[in-house]
C-alpha cells in the first residue's frame, strides 16, 4: 500500500513539473512571436523612416542627385531603298544602326518642400557620348520618316473644319507645332520644362515616390476616361517600400502620356546580389480594343483603333500620326514587323520592358 501512494506522489510530482514545462515554453512561444512581430514592425519604421525624401537626409541625397549613372543605348533604323519606296511602293529595306551609347548624368533641380508633404522640382538630365561603346558615330547620316512633315500634314487634314469656321467669320485657327527643329532626343539633353510634385513619404509611406501633379495638373487631358487620365504613379525610379509580389507598379511615361502598369513576373538578383522583383507590363497593356477592351479610353478619335500590339500617341504629341510598340514589335502582331526587312524577331529576353526593385525599400535596381 505504501509503494501505492509513492507512486501517486511521483506521478502528481512529474505532473507538475511537465505543467511547469509546458507553460515556460508556451510563455516562451508567445514572447517570441510577440519580439518577431515587434521586430518587424520595428524594423518597417525604421526603414519607413529611412526611405522618406526629408531635405538633408542621405535618402534625399541619393534622390536628388543619383550616385549611379547609367547608359543607355539607341539604335536606328535607316531605310536604305528610301526612293523606290516613295515612288514605287517597294517593301522598305531597314539596317539597324548602333547603338549609339550615352552615359546619363540625373539631377533634381530648384527643389520646393511644401507644406501639404510634397517635393517640386525640375529634371536635368545630361546625355554624354561614349564613341568607344558605340556602333557608329553622332556624324552618320541616316534617312528615316520625315516626322516633322508627317505631322504637319496630319493637321492639315483639320483644313475643311478650318475653312468652314473662317467663312463664318466665327475664329481662325492657326495650329503650329512646338519646334523648329527636330530630333528624337531634341531638347531631352537639359533641364526639363517639366514642374513636378511627388509625395515625399514623410507623412504616408503610402505614397512615397508617388506624383501629385505635373505642371500643376493631377490629371491629363488626352484621353476619354478619367482612369486613363491619371497621374498617381512614379516616374520609375522609386515606389512605396514593402513591395510584395501582388502589388501592382504604376509608372507614368511622358512620350506616351499614360501610366504604365507592371506586374511581378520573378525574383532576380542583381550582380551585386542584391535581391529584387521583376516588374514588366502586362501582357495587353497595348492590347487591341476587341483583346482589351478598358483600352477604349485610350482611343479618343477612334474606331479604328491602334492595332494590337501599339500605341496612339497622336493625341499627346501633336496630332502627329505616331504609333509606338515595344522593340522589334515584341508582344504585336507580327504581320508589321513582316510588311519590311531588316527587322529581327523579336527576343523576350533583349525586348522586354521590365524594372528590377528592391521590394523592401522600394528603389530601382536597374
Amino acid at each position: 500500500m505504501t509503494s501505492f501512494f509513492v507512486k501517486i506522489h511521483d506521478y502528481l510530482s512529474s505532473l507538475k513539473r511537465n505543467r511547469f514545462v509546458i507553460a515556460f515554453a508556451l510563455c516562451l512561444l508567445v514572447l517570441g512571436v510577440l519580439v518577431t512581430f515587434g521586430f518587424s514592425a520595428l524594423v518597417r519604421l525604421v526603414i519607413d523612416h529611412q526611405v522618406a525624401l526629408r531635405p538633408g537626409g542621405q535618402s534625399f541625397g541619393w534622390w536628388s542627385k543619383p550616385p549611379v549613372e547609367p547608359f543607355i543605348r539607341l539604335y536606328v533604323y535607316n531605310v536604305t531603298n528610301a526612293d523606290e519606296f516613295l515612288n514605287n511602293g517597294s517593301k522598305p529595306i531597314l539596317d539597324e544602326l548602333g547603338p549609339y551609347v550615352y552615359l546619363q548624368k540625373w539631377e533634381k533641380v530648384d527643389i520646393v518642400e511644401n507644406d501639404n508633404g510634397t517635393l517640386s522640382f525640375n529634371a536635368k538630365r545630361v546625355y554624354i557620348f561614349n564613341e568607344e561603346l558605340s556602333g557608329g558615330s553622332e556624324d552618320d547620316v541616316v534617312i528615316v520618316p520625315n516626322i516633322p512633315m508627317l505631322s504637319a500634314t496630319s493637321q492639315s487634314k483639320h483644313a475643311a473644319s478650318i475653312e468652314y469656321y473662317i467663312s463664318t467669320d466665327l475664329f481662325l485657327i492657326e495650329q503650329k507645332l512646338p519646334y523648329e527643329e527636330f530630333g528624337l532626343m531634341y531638347g531631352k539633353n537639359s533641364t526639363s520644362r517639366d514642374r513636378v510634385t511627388i509625395w515625399s513619404g514623410v507623412d504616408d509611406i503610402g505614397r512615397y515616390g508617388i506624383i501629385d501633379k505635373y505642371n500643376g495638373f493631377s490629371h491629363l487631358p488626352h484621353w476619354s476616361e478619367e482612369r486613363c487620365n491619371r497621374l498617381n504613379g512614379s516616374d520609375g525610379s522609386i515606389f512605396p517600400p514593402h513591395i510584395s509580389k501582388n502589388t501592382t507598379l504604376f509608372v507614368y511615361e511622358k512620350d506616351l502620356c499614360r501610366l504604365l502598369p507592371l506586374t511581378f513576373e520573378k525574383e532576380v538578383d542583381t550582380r551585386n546580389n542584391v535581391p529584387g522583383y521583376r516588374f514588366t507590363p502586362t501582357e495587353d497593356v497595348f492590347a487591341s480594343v476587341e483583346k482589351n477592351p478598358d483600352n477604349m479610353c485610350y482611343c479618343p478619335a477612334g474606331p479604328p483603333c491602334a492595332p494590337h500590339g501599339f500605341f496612339n500617341v497622336s493625341a499627346c504629341q501633336f496630332d502627329s500620326p505616331i504609333l509606338l510598340s515595344f522593340p522589334h514589335f515584341y508582344m504585336a502582331d507580327q504581320s508589321y514587323r513582316e510588311a519590311v526587312e531588316g527587322i529581327s524577331p523579336p527576343e523576350k529576353e533583349k525586348h522586354q520592358l521590365y524594372i528590377d526593385v528592391q521590394p523592401s525599400i522600394g528603389r530601382t535596381l536597374n
